[in-house]
């Protein structure tokens, strides 16, 4: 089907006028019609209820509207993908979740274009078993993982370091149980944290919030009195001016991961933007 149908469609329900969309889109009013005539046979059913003055959709003109607004959306990020793909600078896509690339890759990122600054770099963010699927289906070039795919035979899997990730609050020089007492919000850093947890912390303690979002919980105790549980990397910026470490608990490491395709044909290229990644500290 010609896309400039869909096109024309959308223009006439932006104006609700076949000469107003005739004249936005530089056509004659004849080639409206039959372009919307070409439309309409293609579909089988009538689109618009027409009159001199005015003109309105029927009930399946109304269905088609969403769809027409998806499928152009979807055609022009085709093109974009595509034009980028033939370019001849290199290109990268990587896949992160939205806490990794905030305690992580953001400021890496920022370094590695500074540094290469005609590497085209797409970015998606999604969760682990999400991004897993698109990396093993050649969508993704790079993924960041603190828990990395078991695929040896697929993957490259490279050790990015680690993180450590301690008991925090608004307040100075608090005990534990002080800290505690502003409003412990309890933030999910996976299986081996929660066994850490239970041998460091109040078994009966009971927090104000639960979150698997470290950053929402960041955020929450700049604007309010409370304490958590955060990245090192995350904090860096408010310790002793906002933020500050309660130093009676001991910290937890956080380990994290990139993987690529072993059977990339980008393969040099990938190594190459992994290895300086990796190199700047966290």
């Amino acid at each position: 089907m010609d896309i400039e149908l869909l096109r024309t469609f959308l223009e006439i329900c932006k104006t609700n006028h076949f000469g107003k969309a005739a004249d936005n889109l530089y056509l004659t009013q004849a080639a409206v019609s039959s372009r919307i005539k070409q439309l309409e046979e293609l579909l089988s059913v009538p689109l618009f209820y027409r009159n001199r003055s005015n003109t309105h959709l029927t009930a399946e003109g109304q269905r088609l509207v969403e769809h027409a607004e998806s499928i152009l959306n979807a055609w022009a990020l085709a093109k974009q993908d595509i034009a980028l793909s033939s370019n001849q600078q290199p290109q990268i896509s990587l896949g992160s979740s939205q806490e990794i690339w905030d305690i992580y890759l953001r400021k890496r990122l920022l370094l590695y274009k500074k540094n290469n600054p005609d590497t085209i770099v797409r970015i998606e963010l999604h969760a682990p078993e999400k991004l897993k699927a698109l990396l093993t289906q050649h969508h993704l070039d790079v993924a960041a993982f603190y828990n990395p795919p078991s695929n040896p035979d697929e993957l490259l899997i490279y050790n990015a370091g680690q993180f450590d990730v301690r008991l925090t609050c608004t307040e100075p020089g608090l005990s534990l149980e002080q800290a505690l007492s502003l409003g412990y919000i309890r933030v999910n850093w996976g299986t081996r944290f929660s066994i850490f947890h239970s041998k460091n912390l109040p078994h009966h303690l009971i927090p104000t919030l639960y979150t698997s979002n470290s950053k929402l919980a960041f955020e929450y105790m700049l604007n309010a009195s409370g304490s958590a549980f955060l990245a090192d990397p995350m904090t860096a910026d408010q310790l002793k001016e906002t933020l500050y470490h309660v130093n009676q608990v001991p910290c937890f490491s956080k380990n994290l991961h990139l993987a690529t395709l072993k059977c990339s044909r980008k393969q040099q290229v990938l190594e190459a933007f992994v290895s300086e990644l990796i190199k700047q500290p966290i």
